[in-house]
């Protein structure tokens, strides 16, 4: 495996966290898992694997490489009950915005590497 962007070697593969290959188990619990333990432990690389891993919204945070392995997949639910939302007024009523599937506010120093896939499965109908 590559070199991660940082000096801290440390890597945090989601299977380890409970992910599990397929696209039909929604794994959003171990990337999550996986990526607060990175952030926790001063930094490092999450590593997704060959296969297809179904998530909902991933919160990046500080220090994170989120890498791609080669034939990974990180494939979007088609559920919106599955993404974060956050309630915003709009004039004279309240609306709930979904989070995108990759997130980040105020994180720093953080990437997303490797040759793998993000497929957000959004068909735009204009």
């Amino acid at each position: 495996m590559s070199k991660s962007l940082y000096q801290n070697q440390n890597e945090f593969n989601i299977i380890r966290y409970g992910a599990v290959k397929g696209g039909q188990t929604l794994c959003t619990g171990a990337f999550q898992e996986a990526i607060d333990t990175c952030s926790n432990q001063k930094g490092g690389r999450v590593v997704v694997p060959p296969g297809t891993w179904l998530t909902g919204t991933i919160v990046m945070k500080d220090n994170v490489e989120l890498h791609l392995a080669a034939g990974a997949t990180i494939l979007g639910s088609m559920n919106q009950e599955d993404y974060l939302t956050s309630e915003q007024n709009n004039l004279s009523h309240k609306i709930n915005n979904h989070f995108a599937l990759i997130y980040a506010k105020k994180a720093e120093h953080i990437a997303i590497t490797g040759t793998g896939v993000i497929d957000g499965q959004r068909k735009h109908q204009y």
